[in-house]
């Protein structure tokens, strides 16, 4: 027997961090939402692999603050009271400090697998989301001579319809495959190295961004977790002309860290296994078209160094937010 097919006020396809926070947001004005996502949505599943970290504005704090969401993450957030900002040679150097300018803390660092689970544990349980896991998008039809104005959705085994798709499914988005929106595309040849170290001294909430003539290090502060060590999250760039580093020893692609980390914060005990990511740049040409639109970095993808990929991604969802209401 053919299955009715299903209708949404809203579809989002894409069930990262902005992805979710899309669905919460809408859902808190019981917009009726499906999300779709490619893997599977459990917490145990979750715990991942994803050594990042995200940093959160003070922007964004209020933004979630508003859609009540932060008071389920602050205690698990570590506030950034200054951000160091220097050249490898010390020479030249920028200091940015939150006492100067009386809005609050530069911004906050929380584990990715923290925040993501948190997230998924609200939409799961939420009536307003319906949660579509495990599911591959097979396309997108969005025909402007169809009387019942709906955008269809094909999936797997089924066809859904919504009045409006919003697509928050990434850099490569297929979504914009999809429908034909064209986007430019810039990779920058470097790689992002992404790790958590376990250091002797106490990090004072301090951010650190040191630049290299091969790319930036950032070593960003994190909540404390274990009484023996401090510890913060790295992203340490390099250009590919210098190899893959991820394929070095742990004992030699240590070295190579320790070099430019200088003793920053006293002496390192640990770190964990790196990962990388190859950075590119990605701008959506076109931000809507017809019943579809684009968040986060399906239409805006940017380098890393600043950390505010994200924290664009939650401006978008709140602009939008107020538009369709």
């Amino acid at each position: 027997m053919k299955k009715k097919n299903e209708h949404y006020d809203i579809i989002i396809i894409g069930a990262g961090l902005v992805g979710l926070i899309m669905a919460l947001f809408l859902a808190k004005s019981k917009i009726k939402v499906s999300l779709i996502e490619k893997n599977q949505l459990k917490e145990n599943n979750i715990k991942l692999q994803d050594e990042r970290t995200t940093a959160i504005s003070q922007g964004t704090k209020r933004i979630l603050i508003k859609f009540n969401l932060w008071r389920f993450i602050e205690k698990y957030v570590q506030p950034i009271e200054k951000i160091n900002v220097i050249d490898s040679s010390m020479y030249k150097s920028l200091n940015f400090d939150s006492k100067m300018l009386n809005e609050g803390d530069l911004g906050f660092i929380i584990e990715n697998n923290l925040f993501k689970n948190f997230l998924i544990k609200e939409v799961i349980k939420n009536k307003f989301i319906t949660v579509c896991d495990k599911t591959d998008v097979k396309d997108i039809r969005i025909d402007n001579f169809d009387l019942s104005h709906k955008a269809k959705v094909i999936l797997t085994e089924k066809t859904i319809t919504s009045n409006l798709i919003i697509a928050a499914d990434g850099r490569f988005s297929m979504s914009r495959y999809f429908v034909n929106i064209k986007n430019y595309c810039y990779f920058y040849e470097q790689n992002a190295y992404v790790f958590i170290i376990q250091h002797q001294n106490d990090h004072k909430g301090i951010a650190l961004e040191k630049f290299f003539p091969e790319g930036p290090l950032a070593i960003l502060p994190m909540r404390k977790k274990n009484k023996d060590y401090f510890q913060s999250s790295v992203v340490w760039t390099l250009d590919e002309n210098l190899g893959d580093f991820s394929k070095l020893s742990e004992k030699d692609f240590k070295s190579e860290f320790l070099m430019r980390y200088d003793n920053y914060l006293g002496k390192v005990f640990s770190l964990t296994r790196p990962r990388t990511y190859p950075l590119s740049l990605t701008y959506t040409y076109e931000a809507y078209k017809n019943r579809i639109v684009f968040i986060g970095e399906a239409s805006q993808g940017i380098h890393p160094i600043a950390g505010q990929g994200f924290n664009l991604g939650v401006r978008d969802c709140s602009i939008l937010m107020e538009s369709l209401i």
